[in-house]
């Protein structure tokens, strides 16, 4: 506080300097043109009350210059700066480079008026942040509240069946049922728990490198090998020699699960799956593709988001749940991935884009 009061003391005490500068000349001015006529009437040469004259009113001129140059000009400037940064305006800055009192109380108040910018605009953008968490909570509450009603639905079902005399036979396949129901509920929200921490980026990214066809080799062999329910045929384009990438392994491992469990669950009878890895230059090109028939356009836009189904019956056939793409495509946006679908062909391709240096 006593500093506050040194430095306004000091603003203070420099312009009452100039102040009290001004009162002396207009007092000399004053007392000129009040002599005036006592001048013409002595017995004063003509030429002398001309030179006076001339000296009275180059005071007057100067002492208007001085005025409006050296105080009320800034103090003008300085009060419509005030003025724009209380409307939140902190667009005008003062442009005063005299140096004195006046010049550094110009520049502290641009000072002021750029923090209080970047602290409103920081403020603004933690409000928007705060936003979107309290929509992505509120959508994830909603969601879990839908899509568990099926399940539970039917556990509570074939609970109060087991209760009512049934033969031995059929409790079994009920228990059996309840187990597969529950099974699905805990996976339900374990997703959708992974999928928001993905989505208010409360998760840690451990960046390490690796190689892309290795994980990539590993991830189908584990999902396309147990196809003994479908019949279709596998391709595998890679490049010749490894590619290692930066980035997450275990979450990218887990967007490319997804990816080919949805061209697994989607490929056609007698269908094709292609995986593919390219290098171009300083771009990696990843593409899963499957036949199957083509997504209307006006649908590809809705393709990544959560508990999206393009068609319901075929999800009920294939297990989807409509989380595994939306999760895919926020591990993407977490390492600034260029990712898509679109249709291609016989079928469909989802692809994500790697660009850096690689090895």
């Amino acid at each position: 506080m006593n500093n506050i009061k040194k430095i306004k003391s000091r603003y203070f005490y420099g312009i009452s300097v100039k102040v009290f500068l001004l009162t002396k000349i207009a007092i000399c001015i004053f007392l000129l043109l009040s002599l005036y006529p006592q001048l013409t009437t002595m017995n004063i040469s003509g030429n002398k009350i001309n030179v006076i004259s001339i000296v009275a009113i180059i005071s007057i001129l100067f002492f208007s210059y001085y005025y409006n140059k050296i105080l009320a000009k800034p103090l003008i400037e300085i009060n419509e700066a005030v003025s724009k940064i209380v409307q939140l305006d902190f667009s005008v800055k003062c442009n005063i480079s005299s140096n004195d009192e006046l010049g550094e109380l110009s520049n502290n108040l641009n000072l002021v008026s750029s923090k209080l910018n970047r602290t409103i605009m920081s403020l603004e953008t933690e409000i928007e942040e705060k936003k979107e968490l309290l929509k992505i909570h509120r959508d994830l509450t909603d969601n879990l509240a839908h899509e568990i009603k099926t399940p539970l639905g039917t556990v509570k079902a074939y609970a109060e069946a087991i209760e009512d005399d049934i033969t031995p036979e059929k409790q079994s396949e009920y228990i059996n049922t309840i187990i597969e129901e529950t099974d699905k509920l805990n996976n339900l929200i374990v997703e959708l728990l992974d999928l928001s921490s993905i989505e208010t980026r409360a998760v840690e990214v451990n960046y390490q490198s690796f190689d892309i066809i290795r994980l990539i080799e590993e991830i189908a062999g584990r999902i396309l090998i147990d196809s003994a329910n479908k019949d279709f045929n596998v391709e595998c384009d890679f490049e010749k020699e490894p590619i290692f990438i930066t980035g997450d392994r275990e979450k990218l491992a887990k967007a490319i699960s997804n990816l080919i469990l949805n061209a697994y669950k989607y490929v056609t009878d007698n269908g094709l799956i292609k995986l593919s890895v390219k290098q171009e230059k300083n771009k990696v090109k990843v593409s899963i593709f499957n036949t199957s028939e083509p997504i209307p356009e006006d649908k590809i836009q809705y393709i990544w988001q959560r508990f999206y189904r393009l068609d319901s019956s075929r999800n009920k056939k294939t297990g989807g749940n409509g989380i595994g793409l939306a999760t895919a495509s926020e591990i993407f946006k977490l390492h600034d991935f260029i990712y898509g679908v679109k249709n291609e062909g016989s079928g469909v391709v989802f692809y994500f884009e790697i660009y850096g240096k690689f090895k």
